[in-house]
Order: structure tokens, then sequence, then C-alpha cells
């Protein structure tokens, strides 16, 4: 320490400090309680809305409401809306689209409609769609395969 007063104009400052820290550990002797565990803040959906939420949710999806619908309504993820309905014990659709689309969809992914928008056309995720033609054989092109006479949009409206 002596050698760092000696050659530092920050010296004395360092020691005082340096004091400090020794005369604090030396007063540390006391032994601490340990601390009560606090009640950590959940993050999960029941907390987050009412009861009274929560039971429309269920009333509402029993009715026929999409769990993507639910979502949009109270702001919350598609995947929260599933796992408050299983919790209170609601049976869950089947998600998707049925074989009876396959042909319809078949006819607007050849015509070049994007994945995307077919979903969109039909509530349901690019991934769904993909998984329905997968499932019936069709191959799927690159992306950047897409043929650019009409849009996508256009295509399913005709």
């Amino acid at each position: 320490m002596e050698v760092l007063q000696a050659y530092s104009s920050r010296g004395r400052h360092y020691a005082t400090r340096f004091d400090k820290l020794l005369e604090a550990t030396n007063k540390s002797t006391t032994v601490r309680k340990p601390r009560k565990p606090q009640a950590k803040s959940s993050a999960k959906i029941v907390h987050r809305l009412t009861a009274i939420d929560q039971a429309d949710i269920a009333a509402r999806y029993q009715q026929g409401w999409s769990s993507r619908q639910l979502a949009e309504v109270y702001s919350v993820s598609k995947t929260s809306i599933v796992a408050l309905l299983r919790e209170a014990g609601v049976p869950i659709r089947r998600q998707g689209l049925s074989d009876s689309y396959v042909q319809e969809i078949t006819k607007h992914y050849a015509a070049g409609a994007s994945l995307a928008a077919i979903g969109n056309a039909y509530g349901v995720s690019a991934d769904t769609v993909r998984k329905l033609l997968l499932k019936h054989g069709i191959t799927l092109r690159n992306p950047w395969d897409h043929p650019t006479v009409l849009s996508s949009t256009e295509q399913l409206h005709s």
C-alpha cells in the first residue's frame, strides 16, 4: 500500500478505501438471518386473466371459437389459450385442415399461390398447409420458384 501511495496520484484514495474495506470485514462477524423465500411472480396465464375471463374463454371455445381467435381477443398466445383450456378440462378440438380441402388447396398451390396465402384464406398457418400437401404426396416447389402470372390472393379469389 505504501508503494501505491508513493507512486500514484490516487494512492491516498486507494489507501482509505482499502482501510474501510478491511474495517468492514472485521466488523462483519455477526451472523445474518437467512431470508425467507419470497413467492415468485408467475407469468402463468391463470394469473394474468381473471376467473371470469378464463370461464369465458372455455365457454367460447366450446361454442366453436378457435384458439387463435381467442388469443387475439385476450391478447395472449395461442399456446396459452390451449394450456388454459387443458387446465380447465376442456377437450381440445383437432386442429388444422380436413382432407376434404385437399383438391381445392392443391389447385390453388399448383396455380402459384403461396402457402401463406392459402393458409390465410383457410384460417390456418402456412405450415399446416405444407403438412397437408406433403401428407398427400404433393411435391413442394422451392420458395423462389413462384409463377408470377397473378398474385396469390387474386388466384385464391378467382
